[in-house]
């Protein structure tokens, strides 16, 4: 296969091989011996392919042979044993290489057929792959070869085969300066191989050679750049500033640093270039040599690297990291002056409804019109930041009391989404001072955030500032977190069950099981008090599936006395991220040996309304395993009925507020009776949740209720006495 001639992005890759280009011109420049130059070259290609040993090879002077011309890493036994190889087809890759004029690729010595007669040699030297460039003239005559060995089979990326073709060609122009050995005659050879743009200029500052990659870059002919000077390329280099950078260049051994350039059409872009000098027998300056690289795309890569990592794509305003830089500079700033100010985080009220009823293109809008009002509330010297999903972080370095309300009420003006919805969104404040509320970002930031939680439990839409309370509530939360984590490990977890009854027959029909904690320094913790920070925290998971296993358990209990019932567990809301969640339920149902129709999930109305598709393909996958599905605490989710309809549900929960002083209020007896009519009217059994009287029983009998649950049947009970209660009754 013949390799094609390498593009001008294939040559050196980085900075350091850059400036080995540069050293091994100049060594090519000044007549440093062919050897020493073809052993350097063959070290840059190791240096490039780490696991790649490199040999080059020269046509021996009848044309008949190649000889051993570099091979550093190669065994010395190795190198004498190729030194002389017959050039012919099929004679290993180099042989065949030089012979075809075409790159030879063995990917496996030992099993291809070139290698036959040399396979030995090759696995003896630890050899198992030979990759041979022929070096060509540019008259297509072959001058040598270019081999890289590995030791494994390996076959090459286009990367390789670009950066070997680079290279041949450097090896190339080292090859025929020798011959030639006139050095007047080097930069007709190197311009016409070497893959970056290229200037060599006289003493007098006048362009003497410019190669083929430069004037492709440009726009120019080297016939047109010849006499010019340097400026002509980059209009900064005009002569006192050639002569600026040459004196330094002469001082150091060397120049480098970008310049901004000019192509024939006036375009500019930004360049990497490298000068180096090349002095007479006297020590003077004969030639100077540019090496011109096009760093524009990578300059605009960087820009496009430097703004994701600091801008928010959405809003186009700072994000997380570049505000925390910020923060750490106006803290430092603080301090050094004895100066306070204030960090606020705000989140938006009820984001995740509006993604879901509206859409995530409505969501995005949203944000994007909450960033331009927020920057429309802070001073010049004020700092805004998304932080990510709907919270947004300000810096305030005065008056912030005066910011929070103009944030508050431009964040709860009406705000049209989509061109269609008039939607009126809120927001909670959280409001942290430097240094009184923490002096370190991580203090400072935990501050913010406890207030934004003090900001939603006053009811949202307000702001609030930090204060020594809620560090303590936020203590007692880690705290308790901690204590959630010993809980399942010590299993201080235990189930209470509270029977349901059906009316007509005063029957047992269920057991609904309660949670308790037995919190060694706490008592016994109620449910309100620790399930929602076990939702926040993620543990919610793990002690659903505790609740769900001891229910299990207790069934087969009950079952083994004769009095079995079906055993309803509640589920959070929290639990549905888990998307195994059916298949978990289904396996711990199916590993106790529970029937599943023994086995009710309930589910409130909050969560149906607030998770439509997710919920509904959840609750199908266990209608479909024969698992009963309840909606608790119904009517205090504002149902609608196709919600109602849209689910797999066979019973319907009515909250405990709707029954509480039910003989009293004609209003509330209206409501049960319409709850229980449409609960009968979807095929649904229907349980009144919360009953304390023997009135409210007999009224929700006369409405037609199917079941009744509360105080006035049972307290709930721990298992032992659960049990007891059963066989009592049984």
């Amino acid at each position: 296969m013949q390799n094609p001639p390498p593009a001008a992005s294939s040559g050196p890759q980085n900075d350091a091989a850059v400036e080995t280009y540069t050293e091994l011109l100049e060594q090519i420049v000044s007549g440093q011996p062919l050897a020493s130059i073809l052993t350097a070259i063959a070290e840059l290609l190791e240096t490039q392919m780490p696991d790649a040993l490199a040999s080059i090879l020269l046509l021996s002077e009848d044309g008949q042979f190649l000889r051993h011309g570099a091979g550093p890493s190669l065994p010395d036994n190795y190198n004498q044993a190729i030194d002389g190889v017959k050039i012919a087809a099929g004679v290993g890759s180099c042989g065949n290489a030089a012979a075809t004029g075409e790159l030879t690729v063995v990917e496996d010595i030992q099993r291809h057929p070139f290698w036959r007669e040399f396979k030995h040699l090759a696995h003896k030297a630890g050899l198992k792959s030979c990759w041979s460039q022929p070096i060509l003239n540019r008259d297509q005559q072959v001058l040598g070869t270019f081999a890289i060995y590995h030791r494994q089979p390996q076959t090459p990326s286009d990367s390789e085969l670009h950066t070997l073709a680079s290279l041949s060609s450097l090896t190339c122009s080292a090859i025929e300066h020798s011959h030639l050995g006139k050095r007047h005659k080097l930069t007709q050879i190197l311009t016409q191989h070497l893959p970056v743009g290229l200037i060599v200029t006289d003493h007098n500052h006048r362009i003497v050679d410019a190669n083929p990659a430069l004037c492709q870059s440009i726009g120019y002919a080297r016939h047109q750049l010849i006499g010019q000077t340097p400026d002509l390329v980059a209009p900064s280099l005009d002569r006192r500033q050639f002569d600026r950078l040459l004196t330094q260049s002469r001082r150091r051994g060397g120049w480098h640093g970008e310049l901004l350039c000019q192509r024939r059409n006036t375009e500019s872009y930004v360049a990497d270039v490298r000068l180096s000098q090349v002095h007479n027998e006297a020590d003077e300056l004969q030639y100077a040599l540019l090496l011109i690289s096009d760093v524009s795309e990578s300059k605009r890569s960087q820009e496009t690297i430097h703004y994701l990592a600091n801008y928010d794509v959405l809003t186009d305003l700072p994000n997380r990291n570049l505000f925390y830089q910020n923060l750490t500079k106006r803290m430092e700033q603080a301090h050094k002056h004895q100066q306070r100010f204030a960090l606020m985080l705000l989140d938006l009220d009820y984001f995740k409804e509006i993604n879901d009823q509206l859409g995530h293109e409505a969501g995005d809008e949203l944000l994007i019109k909450t960033g331009s009002r927020l920057s429309h509330c802070i001073g010049e010297k004020d700092i805004l930041a998304r932080l990510g999903g709907d919270e947004f972080g300000i810096l305030v370095q005065q008056d912030w009391i005066d910011v929070a309300h103009s944030v508050i009420a431009s964040i709860s003006k009406p705000c049209r989404l989509r061109h269609i919805h008039q939607q009126r969104v809120t927001a909670s404040l959280g409001v942290a001072i430097y240094p009184d509320h923490g002096d370190t970002i991580e203090r400072l930031m935990k501050a913010a955030d406890q207030a934004v939680y003090g900001a939603k439990g006053n009811g949202r839409n307000g702001y609030c500032l930090f204060d020594q309370q809620m560090a303590e509530e936020a203590r007692e939360q880690a705290s308790l977190h901690q204590e959630l984590h010993t809980a399942l490990e010590e299993e201080q977890f235990e189930l209470y069950f509270q029977p349901l009854i059906h009316l007509r027959t005063g029957m047992v029909c269920q057991l609904e099981a309660l949670l308790r904690w037995n919190n060694p320094r706490l008592g016994l913790v109620a449910p309100d008090r620790f399930i929602p920070l076990a939702e926040k925290t993620g543990l919610i998971r793990a002690i659903g599936h505790w609740v769900r296993d001891a229910a299990m358990r207790q069934y087969q209990h009950i079952e083994a006395l004769g009095c079995a019932v079906p055993i309803a567990v509640n589920l959070s809301s929290a639990e549905l991220y888990d998307d195994h969640l059916a298949e978990r339920i289904i396996e711990q149902q199916r590993s106790h040996d529970m029937p599943p129709q023994a086995l009710v999930v309930e589910v409130t109305e909050s969560l149906l309304i607030d998770n439509k598709q997710d919920t509904q393909a959840f609750l199908q996958q266990l209608q479909q395993a024969g698992i009963c599905i309840a909606i608790d605490d119904f009517g205090t989710g504002y149902s609608s009925l196709s919600y109602l309809a849209a689910f797999p549900v066979q019973k319907l929960k009515i909250d405990r507020s709707f029954v509480q002083q039910l003989q009293q209020d004609a209003r509330k007896q209206a409501l049960v009776s319409t709850m229980i009519d449409l609960g009968h009217a979807l095929d649904m059994e229907v349980t009144a949740e919360g009953i304390e009287t023997e009135q409210e029983k007999q009224l929700l009998l006369a409405q037609g209720c199917d079941i009744i649950q509360g105080y006035l049947i049972s307290h709930p009970l721990p298992a032992a006495a659960i049990e007891e209660y059963l066989l009592q009754i049984s």
